[in-house]
């Protein structure tokens, strides 16, 4: 396999499709907690094709571009998040794992269960916002 220089506008262009795939995922699940990732992988990107060119390309110290080296991967995180914020969709991992999931935030807000066993027990129904409140 050759890895060539990824290019910070690359870089973007692939943090985009793996927020394209996530944003999917999330709106199309009947379940607040979407997992995306395994945890084979560390960091937990690096199972989505277009995370791992970015990992794997040679931007070393020779790249003519000014995002060498571990710089470019931050360029993809940083755009990810920047797009998950705007779709208004949560990527997290749990304390105890590298497994990375999303939550769909314009349809599940977080409160803690204290007595919740799962990630997913923790988000609730955007519509029963204050419910408990008013009952």
């Amino acid at each position: 396999m050759t890895y060539t220089i990824i290019g910070a506008g690359k870089a973007r262009r692939l943090a985009r499709e793996i927020a394209a795939i996530m944003l999917r995922e999330a709106r199309r699940s009947e379940e607040p907690v979407v997992w995306m990732t395994g945890n084979a992988m560390m960091p937990p990107l690096r199972n989505f094709p277009q995370a791992e060119r970015v990992w794997q390309c040679d931007n070393g110290a020779h790249s003519a571009d000014e995002f060498a080296g571990p710089a470019i991967w931050q360029v993809l995180v940083d755009e990810l998040e920047h797009q998950l914020i705007l779709a208004d969709v949560f990527m997290s991992a749990p304390d105890y794992d590298n497994a990375l999931y999303v939550v769909d935030t314009s349809r599940w807000f977080y409160r803690e269960d204290p007595y919740g066993e799962e990630i997913s027990d923790d988000w609730h129904p955007a519509g029963a916002l204050g419910k408990e409140e008013t009952a």
